[in-house]
This record gives structure tokens, C-alpha cells and sequence, in this order.
């Protein structure tokens, strides 16, 4: 079985992303915890990262994922969230 590379990644890659710091770093390793165990927070956060780099039909893909597994796993609050990240990029194909 493959582990993440630190236990710490998914705290990194949010620091990343919630401070803009190397998107594309934040990015590789959202994209490898999801490969790993694709929950809803993770699938959030590499929908905003997505959103953040400009990539509006995957940040739509993703958003609509992690929407769906937050409200499989009762999370309404990553709902609307995910909810609010696919209205910004929706906004941005039009």
C-alpha cells in the first residue's frame, strides 16, 4: 500500500493554497492525497487551488465531486462550500 510521503502533506498543501504560495506544488499534492484516499476536504481543496490557477472546468469537476461526498459523508458546511467554488468557476466559463 502507498503512504503519503509525510504525514503532514494535507496541512502543507492547505497553507499553500490559503496563502497562495506555490499553487502548483499545493496542487501535486492534493492531486497525490486524492489519488491516495479521495475525501471530500481534499477534493475541496484541490477544486479551489484549481480555481486559483484559472483551470475553471476542473475546479467544476471537482467542486461538484467534493459536494457530492460531503453530503454523502453529512457535511453540509463542505457542501456549500464546494457549492460556492463551482459558482465561481461557473461564472468564469460564461
Amino acid at each position: 500500500m502507498r503512504t503519503l510521503r509525510t504525514p503532514d502533506e494535507a496541512t502543507v498543501t492547505a497553507y499553500y493554497d490559503d496563502s497562495h504560495k506555490d499553487l502548483q506544488q499545493a496542487l501535486a499534492w492534493t492531486q497525490e492525497t486524492n489519488a491516495l484516499h479521495p475525501e471530500y476536504w481534499s477534493v475541496y481543496a484541490e477544486a479551489r487551488i484549481r480555481l486559483q490557477l484559472k483551470d475553471y472546468a476542473g475546479a467544476q469537476a471537482l467542486a461538484t465531486e467534493a459536494k457530492k461526498l460531503a453530503l454523502a459523508a453529512a457535511n453540509p458546511g463542505y457542501a456549500r462550500r464546494s457549492e460556492e467554488v463551482l459558482t465561481q468557476a461557473k461564472a468564469h466559463t460564461k
